[in-house]
């Protein structure tokens, strides 16, 4: 090995030195990276795809507020609330803190059983029934046509309240271990470690 392959390994082996403590961070970050595309994508850590939600509730209340989002995203607070936890030299830690700790793991490992709710005090609109002219005449009588329409007819406080309610989450396993995991894991700390390589092999003295 001449003088210049000589420094051009030097200097390949102190790239990779520098950057060996730096891995987990890498490792961490992708870990994020796939459990956040889970619930975008709406597919567990084996790609399976997610038990669909149930829409019984909003049906019954005439609404689906949930309509065309992905199974586990509604307002965004899990998705947002993955991040790395702890990253050292040898390990790297990834999860939720307690923002959405709960509601992460009733749904990452599936839950069934009673739960309490604490409900804050809040007005709730009250509804009744009004007829209202249509603009419509009958030909007959000439009396102008209704019709029945539902309207606020004011509000009622509710005071803070707790309720018990019976849950039956079907697991949706967004974050742990899996060969698609540990194959994105593999790929990314490659591709560092190889532009690094390829970075020092260009710096000429």
């Amino acid at each position: 090995m001449n003088l210049k392959e000589t420094q051009e390994f030097t200097r390949i082996t102190d790239a990779l030195a520098t950057l060996y403590p730096k891995l987990s961070g890498y490792a961490a970050t992708t870990a994020v990276n796939f459990f956040k595309d889970r619930i975008r994508l709406g597919i567990d850590i084996n790609n399976n795809t997610f038990a669909p939600r149930s829409n019984k509730v909003w049906q019954t209340r005439g609404r689906d507020r949930k309509s065309g989002r992905a199974v586990l995203v509604d307002t965004g607070t899990l998705i947002r609330d993955i991040q790395k936890l702890t990253v050292n030299t040898d390990y790297a830690i990834v999860g939720t803190t307690r923002i959405s700790a709960p509601y992460a793991k009733a749904h990452n490992e599936g839950f069934k059983g009673d739960v309490t709710q604490q409900v804050k005090a809040h007005d709730r609109r009250r509804w009744g029934k009004q007829k209202i002219g249509t603009g419509i005449y009958s030909v007959k009588s000439r009396k102008e046509k209704t019709k029945t329409v539902k309207v606020q007819t004011g509000t009622v406080h509710v005071k803070a309240y707790q309720r018990k309610i019976s849950q039956n989450l079907p697991q949706r396993q967004f974050m742990g271990n899996s060969t698609f995991l540990g194959r994105a894991i593999t790929a990314s700390i490659t591709k560092v470690m190889v532009d690094t390589i390829k970075n020092a092999s260009s710096n000429k003295i």
